[in-house]
């Protein structure tokens, strides 16, 4: 079971690994993150594919990064709506 800490739920304690929820620009999600040895909490980044499936660059030559969510909805309700629904498939999967 996961672990809550300050809104970061732990679930693989051997490598402090987990997911945070979040709310940016009117959008809640959950955000994979890891803890660092000193307690802050890190989000995983990662870089989008293209149409040709290699990863996005910006102008300048660096590639585009982005933390690794998945996006519930644009409402706290909404968000509630999503997580019983993916509750209801895991309840199904047995």
């Amino acid at each position: 079971m996961a672990k809550i800490e300050d809104n970061y739920f732990v679930t693989n304690e051997k490598y402090r690994r987990g997911f945070k929820v979040e709310e940016y620009k009117g959008e809640i999600s959950i955000v994979a993150c890891n803890e660092g040895k000193e307690g802050q909490i890190f989000p995983e980044w990662v870089s989008p594919q293209g149409s040709d499936r290699k990863p996005k660059k910006k102008d300048d030559g660096s590639y585009v990064m982005l933390p690794l969510k998945i996006k519930l909805g644009d409402s706290p309700e909404s968000a509630l709506d999503t997580l019983r629904q993916i509750a209801a498939v895991l309840k199904g999967a047995k």
